[in-house]
């Protein structure tokens, strides 16, 4: 991850707080489509297009995370 260093001595990370603000359903997408194009270029299937993948995300991007700190 990059980092700020600001004048004051304090260290940010903003990668993590992007993290952190993706529901669950952008994180498990940013995960599973590397593993489906791997597995379209390697079979020759049509997994990462596939619209099951689509209605997984937007439920899961329904379901509310507790924040964390």
């Amino acid at each position: 991850m990059w980092k700020i260093k600001h004048k004051d001595g304090r260290i940010e990370y903003p990668g993590d707080q992007i993290l952190r603000d993706l529901r669950l359903g952008d994180k498990v997408h940013a995960v599973a489509q590397p593993i489906a194009k791997v597995i379209d270029q390697t079979l020759g299937t049509k997994i990462q297009g596939c619209s099951a993948c689509k209605r997984r995300r937007d439920r899961l991007n329904g379901i509310t995370q507790t924040p964390h700190t």
